[in-house]
């Protein structure tokens, strides 16, 4: 056991254009860049060659002419690929259509300054190296293979770098502490969550922490520098920690659930898309039925993309933070079709600060998290990084419950049974809500449970008759809900206000919007917001506490507008 008193800290990280009928002389790999030298063209299609460039993550080179006139090219060209800035230098990857291809290339690959790097059979991809422009393949390989660059991939930012620009996000970040599996609906006894289940965690490794004492753990180093720094590994344990923790301190969703490590990342945080790619597939070899990822890039590296695509063909649930930066994107792999992309939110359920919007699937706890820290800490964490493992652990706890399901089908059972927050629906900023662990593990129980899901307020939507303000209603029973009805009550002499929401099937959701003159919400009370639904089966609803709802609403003036909710 170790103390929180005495170790509690605070971690925040948590062109020129061809067609692609050619034939292919030779590749020369300068120090600049990739030259692809073009023998034989046809050009009776314009401009596919720098459709597939920019598909592919090529930069394709287009003088300064911006809009090339391929019919100006002639019968012979040069098309070089310049690897992009933000990429790895003097390294590419090659894809081939097949093994056969790959083992073509590999048996007449030369030597000298040109050479073999990693080679991942499974994606019929290998790594080339160069240092020199005299490094080229042989003028007897014809095939024409899709060239990829490697790119960094990192933990994510920390946390505490507030930078949001919009306008809708709490500035509270309300910290959970231990209080998170019972927000998210974790049964109190969740001894055996996870027996049978393997989850990978691909991060900077996995700490010998008192929390994790009795968790089944196989180790890979991808890295192999022999270098394990307990801080930067402190990441990758408090991670492991919120899935399988078996400490009080430091309690996991799924204790019982048996865990791989594998180190893909440096002791300074910093790893590549290549070898995270290594381990996507080492992991699937390995049998982990979920893999959890919290780190991220926001460039695109096919190898990674294809090793995503390799995971989940083989059923495995590939689960992945979404970034700290406050970005409109997400970043890679959880921009990836078919990751579950894991938003961050804080105790008051509202998104939290940091927290990157864009293609998020669901959102999780990511607000001052007890967890696990490098050897015997306890940390008090914060980020999507610490978002991701909740989802994950969920996953595997519900896959020890119900056996009969499998993840790929748990994963869009929670996504399905989340709570609607924030604007009325799915949405940018969290996804389809907030992970509900309790609906996903009762979804066949017969359940009557009608809720006030959240206010919304939409600043961007602003007009001369005020702020909109959205009042949303869902229905998160199992059973289709009729004649809804919802009274609102703005606390300011007003008057109840009156709605029809009508009926909604499961998992639905309803809303009602109000514009509201903006000082009524700049002043210094705010207004006090009640709302109430109801329906014609209210009568036998199993939680008639979110029936009702009540949140002071105001917005802070400051460089940027923030809407705080109490």
């Amino acid at each position: 056991m170790f103390s929180k008193s005495n170790s509690l800290k605070r971690v925040l990280y948590g062109g020129l254009c061809v067609t692609t009928a050619l034939i292919l002389s030779y590749f020369i790999f300068p120090l600049g860049g990739i030259r692809r030298e073009v023998s034989s063209l046809n050009l009776d299609t314009k401009c596919n060659i720098e459709r597939r460039f920019v598909k592919d993550s090529f930069y394709c080179d287009t003088s300064t002419d911006n809009s090339p006139q391929c019919n100006d090219i002639g019968s012979s060209a040069t098309a070089e690929l310049r690897i992009p800035p933000t990429a790895l230098p003097n390294q590419a990857t090659l894809r081939f259509n097949s093994i056969g291809e790959l083992d073509t290339f590999l048996k007449s690959a030369p030597t000298g300054n040109f050479k073999i790097g990693k080679v991942l059979r499974e994606l019929n991809t290998v790594q080339v190296l160069f240092d020199d422009s005299n490094a080229r393949l042989p003028d007897s390989f014809l095939l024409d293979p899709k060239i990829g660059f490697n790119y960094p991939v990192r933990l994510p930012s920390n946390a505490d770098n507030e930078n949001s620009t919009v306008s809708t996000r709490s500035s509270a970040n309300v910290p959970f502490e231990d209080t998170a599996l019972a927000f998210m609906g974790v049964p109190a006894d969740n001894r055996e969550w996870g027996r049978g289940v393997i989850v990978a965690i691909l991060d900077t490794g996995v700490g010998r922490h008192p929390s994790l004492a009795g968790v089944p753990i196989q180790y890979f180093d991808m890295i192999g520098d022999g270098a394990f720094s307990a801080s930067v590994q402190g990441h990758g344990t408090a991670v492991s920690s919120i899935i399988a923790g078996q400490t009080p301190d430091a309690p996991g969703v799924a204790p019982k659930v048996s865990l791989q490590s594998y180190r893909v990342l440096d002791d300074a945080g910093t790893g590549d898309a290549l070898t995270l790619a290594e381990a996507v597939v080492q992991a699937v070899k390995n049998k982990a039925q979920i893999i959890n990822m919290s780190l991220g890039s926001y460039d695109d590296s096919p190898v990674l993309r294809d090793a995503v695509a390799y995971a989940q063909k083989y059923g495995v649930v590939v689960v992945a933070s979404v970034g700290n930066d406050a970005r409109d994107t997400v970043t890679y792999p959880s921009a990836y079709e078919g990751v579950i992309a894991v938003g961050a939110v804080d105790a008051s359920e509202q998104p939290a600060s940091f927290s990157n919007s864009g293609a998020v699937a669901l959102s999780a706890p990511g607000v001052g998290i007890y967890s696990a820290w490098g050897e015997n800490e306890l940390a008090s964490v914060s980020g999507s990084s610490f978002s991701a493992p909740y989802v994950s652990g969920a996953i595997a706890g519900i896959a020890s419950i119900h056996r009969s399901l499998t993840p790929k089908y748990i994963a869009q059972l929670l996504i399905q049974k989340a709570n609607d927050v924030g604007s009325p629906g799915v949405d940018s900023q969290l996804g389809a809500g907030v992970i509900n662990v309790g609906r996903a593990l009762n979804y066949k129980q017969a359940i009557n449970d009608v809720a006030v899901a959240d206010f919304y307020l939409d600043l961007k939507k602003s007009t001369v008759e005020g702020v909109p303000l959205s009042v949303s209603v869902q229905n998160r029973g199992t059973f289709s809900a009729s004649n809804i009805q919802l009274k609102i009550d703005l606390g300011d002499g007003t008057g109840i206000r009156y709605f029809s929401i009508g009926n909604l099937a499961p998992d639905g959701v309803g809303a009602r919007t109000l514009f509201i003159p903006l000082n009524k919400f700049t002043s210094t009370t705010g207004i006090v917001v009640n709302a109430r639904a109801d329906s014609n089966e209210s009568a036998s609803d199993s939680s008639p506490e979110n029936n009702t709802r009540t949140s002071r609403l105001r917005i802070i003036e400051k460089d940027t507008s923030d809407t705080t909710k109490e």
